[in-house]
């Protein structure tokens, strides 16, 4: 079995272990973060953690009465003495799978050497790694380190132990329990979409755009990078209406797009969204709340219901928590819905629309944003998985690719 795959199933169990560390450690933390009181938090990281570091410092900056912003340590490292002043009495909080990424671990030092005066709290998945040896404070989680050269419960691990902490720090209970619900369901919203996220990767796209907006934005630019790595195949991230100043105009038949859409009731996601499914792309959305739009895979995480635009009648087989059976009637316009919980279904008409909803078969406490963005980045990897069994790139160990950068 692919290594890669493994890790993106087990993830929500190393969510789990990194939800239980926390739970311990949190009133320290919590404690020491107050004490110092932190008016400007920077977020560092390379490559996937950099996008992690996006997505923190955002929720940072939304969340908690504090100025944040991510850096790429690489920028930080070659350019220590403009970043200085900017940067004198900040708390860092440098993100690092192997905390032994060379950009990382140099750039702290050269900030030091020219003379910049921080608070360090670092997160990583080793143990007594260099970067430790740096930090006031840090937070490792072994148990979440990917073997594979490519990131997937890694990253949902360090972006988790972030917003959870943040969650805390602002006393919003919501986000909190829809980060835990996410973990606990996790698991089971996996089995559900995982047969429609494999026939979609089977599909004849070759390029790939990921649509993301507010604390989840810089997960969901990892979701595009999952797609570089795991089967090497181009894409981009863009912000939801961003896309259309520009980048609308790739948007081909043979453009998988894939978007996390939260609370969207009104016309501005709904009409991007069918103005792309009109192009003839493909397009995938992971939502807090189901929807039906002609031509669109809706993936939400809530009321268990699903409901297939084709010519499709008979009865499901549901897989996910109950293991019920669930059953389908098609109605005279050709739409049928099916309730219980319900896998992703094999449908002959690539065309079709379908949404796939529900982890636990019943409704849902509203998800938080911050939540919405691990549905999004398992969706990205287990489609960029079974692309690669498509493309023929080796997910484990992709030509040109380390695990970790050392200079």
């Amino acid at each position: 079995m692919s290594i890669t795959y493994s890790e993106i199933c087990g993830q929500f169990d190393a969510l789990a272990k990194t939800a239980e560390f926390l739970d311990r450690e949190i009133n320290a933390l919590t404690g020491w973060l107050r004490g110092i009181n932190p008016k400007l938090v920077v977020f560092l990281g390379c490559g996937s953690s950099y996008s992690v570091a996006k997505s923190l410092a955002d929720a940072a900056c939304v969340h908690l009465p504090v100025f944040a912003r991510a850096l790429p340590a690489g920028d930080v490292l070659l350019h220590a003495g403009r970043y200085v002043n900017s940067l004198q009495g900040a708390l860092l909080v440098p993100i690092s799978r192997s905390g032994s990424t060379s950009e990382i671990i140099r750039a702290i030092e050269a900030l030091r050497v020219n003379g910049c005066k921080f608070d360090l709290l670092s997160i990583s998945c080793v143990e007594n790694s260099p970067l430790d040896k740096l930090s006031d404070i840090f937070l490792d989680l072994p148990w979440a380190f990917d073997e594979s050269v490519c990131q997937t419960r890694t990253v949902s691990c360090l972006y988790f132990t972030g917003m959870y902490l943040i969650s805390h720090l602002a006393g919003d209970g919501l986000m909190r329990r829809s980060l835990l619900d996410v973990v606990e369901n996790g698991p089971a919203f996996l089995r559900a979409i995982e047969s429609k996220c494999k026939d979609i990767a089977m599909g004849g796209w070759g390029r790939v755009v990921a649509l993301g907006d507010a604390e989840i934005s810089g997960l969901c630019e990892e979701g595009a990078l999952a797609f570089n790595e795991i089967c090497q195949i181009p894409s981009n991230f863009y912000h939801l209406l961003d896309s259309r100043h520009g980048p609308m105009v790739l948007v081909k038949p043979n453009t998988l797009a894939i978007a996390a859409v939260s609370g969207a009731k009104g016309d501005y996601e709904m009409g991007l969204i069918k103005d792309i499914a009109a192009k003839g792309a493909t397009v995938v959305a992971v939502s807090d709340a189901p929807f039906i739009v002609g031509g669109v895979c809706n993936f939400s995480w809530g009321e268990s219901t699903v409901a297939l635009t084709n010519s499709w009648s008979s009865t499901a087989s549901a897989g996910g928590a109950t293991g019920a059976n669930a059953t389908g009637t098609a109605n005279a316009t050709g739409t049928a819905s099916v309730t219980g919980i319900a896998s992703a279904m094999n449908v002959a008409n690539d065309n079709c629309t379908a949404c796939v909803t529900g982890p636990t078969g019943k409704p849902q406490n509203p998800l938080h944003h911050a939540a919405l963005g691990l549905a999004f980045i398992l969706a990205c990897q287990l489609i960029s998985y079974y692309k690669s069994t498509q493309t023929g790139a080796d997910p484990d160990k992709p030509d040109g690719l380390e695990p970790w950068i050392s200079l």
